[in-house]
């Protein structure tokens, strides 16, 4: 008797879960995920002057632009060009985050502050020329972040011991300097994460160690900055 194997294959859908379109239009949306684009979706925009808000949908968070694709219509010399410009709350009477033109933010990624209660982004779009034909608009991807504050980096030279109060040192090619941070600080409510140090000499280093040591294979002037 012959015998029949069979195998059972297991077919897995991959289901993914991607946020709303946002098409530029005049409104308030709430999102921490998705797509945001000009009216066009692809195509020439038009020329329609909008301003929209973008909120995150949990509270303290802030919105996160990040630009894959931006190039807005451009008119050299008579004032004419389209322009987007980016406030970080919920309205135009919030502090700019920029005007933007041409293809200013492509590549590029815009976050509301830690200053932005609201955590919202209001972009306002105006057409300021004749119907666009050729320029192909924006896409960001839409996505919430918690806002840090900046950290405040204090560093000093350990060894050897600066001669006064000024931090510079006179050493041998090759011999270590000693480094530390102890002075820095987080802002209330925030923790330190990682230290980078620049030797000004195309070496960077980069983690949670708070202090750091060096030396240097050339004879030259070097500004080292925590």
């Amino acid at each position: 008797m012959k015998k029949i194997l069979l195998l059972l294959s297991v077919v897995f859908a991959s289901i993914g879960l991607f946020g709303q379109q946002i098409t530029m239009s005049n409104g308030t949306f709430n999102a921490c995920g998705g797509i945001f684009t000009d009216d066009g979706v692809g195509a020439a925009y038009s020329a329609t002057n909008y301003t929209i808000t973008i909120c995150p949908d949990t509270p303290g968070d802030v919105i996160q632009l990040d630009f894959s694709a931006f190039a807005l219509q451009t008119s050299p010399g008579n004032g004419n060009s389209d322009s987007f410009t980016i406030y970080d709350g919920d309205g135009t009477n919030a502090a700019s985050l920029g005007g933007y033109g041409g293809s200013d933010l492509q590549g590029y990624q815009v976050t509301g502050t830690v200053n932005n209660p609201t955590g919202c982004l209001t972009i306002v779009f105006q057409d300021n020329g004749p119907d666009n034909a050729t320029s192909p608009g924006w896409e960001a991807a839409v996505s919430c972040t918690t806002p840090c504050a900046n950290p405040t980096a204090n560093s000093a030279i350990t060894n050897p011991v600066p001669i006064g109060a000024v931090q510079t040192v006179s050493v041998c090619i090759g011999d270590p300097v000693s480094f530390s941070s102890a002075g820095s600080s987080a802002a209330q409510g925030f923790t330190i994460a990682s230290y980078n140090w620049n030797f000004d000499d195309g070496t960077v280093q980069e983690g949670n160690t708070a202090n750091a040591t060096h030396s240097f294979d050339e004879a030259g002037e070097y500004v080292v900055t925590l």
